[in-house]
């Protein structure tokens, strides 16, 4: 595990993933529903480390994740303050060092 320990976001994103299943080689991974994007982003470095602590070479096939459990963002009266203090918007910001500078709201569909 010492390349998760080397590279932050691997770490997080490892920290995020539930292992399925390890069959002939292919690991099947579930990630956090917020950890989906960043874990196909690394996937080639997850197989690194996979095969390194297994000691054959491993493929990483990335599940889809399950719905969240956390409240959705409201499209009315939708402000940067309360935005920000959505935990998936917190967790973002804090795996990619990255700020909220607007908030959009959706459009209805058909609406443009």
């Amino acid at each position: 595990m010492a390349g998760a320990q080397e590279n932050r976001r691997l770490r997080v994103i490892v920290a995020e993933l539930t292992p399925l299943s390890l069959e002939g080689g292919v690991l099947r991974v579930r990630p956090g529903l917020n950890m989906a994007v960043a874990a196909q982003a690394l996937r080639g470095e997850l197989a690194v480390l996979a095969s390194q602590v297994n000691g054959a070479s491993v493929e990483i096939v990335i599940e889809a994740a399950s719905a969240p459990s956390t409240p959705a963002l409201e499209d009315n009266g939708l402000s940067l303050e309360s935005a920000t203090q959505h935990p998936l918007i917190k967790q973002a910001v804090e795996l990619f060092g990255a700020r909220v500078v607007r908030v959009q709201p959706r459009k209805a569909p058909g609406e443009q």
